[in-house]
């Protein structure tokens, strides 16, 4: 099977460990197109927070942003689809991190909400420090969220041993948990919602397969993307779970492990197609 696509994280993937975007990677991205390849991103990142890569990028395939939670049109920013949490529930889950001192965040269309004292907001007010005003990110504190419609994802900055914790009080079939990164755990609307639901949806859209398409991911948020393409790629600095999970591991991000997995591909691109999907 014909590899048609790549679908890529963010954090851990195609960024290095600076959260900065190599020329090499870039360029090698960039050149997809003109072997006939489609670039995706696919990111627990608020659609707020990736605006410079989306232009960086020339993207102009649609953006899978939230763990899946929002698919948005790269060039017009039109959202395609979008999953929110009902109000009386996520009124609950406030609730409930601030009962525990949690350090979260709210995405909303239009804002990131950030608990008192939160560190990970900091993440999100240095970058606005170093990027142009239309690439900043819209920050507010939660004392100012007007209401609770609208949130697509609740961000917890915690050790993962509260899972079990998070599991019990949400797992009711409603949510989504699932953990992104070192001490990041991602929370999102609907017990189906991930990367790789709204990677198929994203293949309907471009008119191919989900077997067409090779995933490079680190976390294990990105496994998801992973049983659903063609083909899956893992960074050198992947959990060990992802590697397992994966056709091919890759260098890290600080070693250009997109790059590497993509020049890979394409010496061998039909006959590593069509086992996986």
């Amino acid at each position: 099977m014909e590899l048609l696509c790549c679908a890529c994280d963010l954090d851990g993937t195609v960024l290095n460990s600076k959260n900065q975007l190599d020329d090499a990677v870039r360029d090698t991205l960039l050149s997809l197109r003109k072997h006939g390849i489609r670039l995706v991103i696919a990111t627990g990142r608020t659609n707020l927070q990736i605006r410079e890569y989306v232009s960086v990028l020339e993207l102009d395939t649609p953006v899978i942003t939230c763990n899946g939670g929002m698919i948005t049109d790269a060039k017009s920013g039109e959202v395609l689809s979008v999953q929110y949490f009902e109000p009386k529930k996520i009124e609950g889950m406030v609730n409930f991190c601030l009962e525990r001192n949690l350090d979260f965040l709210l995405y909303s269309n239009e804002y990131v909400y950030h608990s008192e004292g939160s560190s990970r907001i900091l993440k999100f007010s240095n970058y606005n420090k170093t990027v142009p005003e239309k690439f900043q990110v819209p920050i507010r504190p939660i004392c100012e969220l007007p209401g609770f419609q609208n949130i697509v994802k609740i961000l917890v900055t915690n050790d993962l041993s509260i899972m079990p914790e998070l599991l019990s009080e949400w797992g009711d079939g409603t949510v989504s948990i699932v953990s992104s990164g070192q001490n990041l755990i991602d929370i999102m609307p609907g017990h189906g919602t991930s990367k790789g639901e709204a990677l198929r949806k994203v293949c309907e859209l471009l008119g191919i397969r989900p077997e067409n398409v090779a995933v490079f991911g680190d976390s294990p948020n990105d496994l998801s993307m992973f049983e659903v393409s063609g083909y899956a790629v893992a960074m050198g600095n992947a959990t060990d779970e992802v590697k397992a999970a994966a056709d091919f591991v890759s260098a890290t991000c600080d070693e250009a492990g997109v790059k590497l997995g993509i020049e890979s591909l394409l010496k061998t691109r039909a006959p590593v197609f069509g086992g996986r999907a």
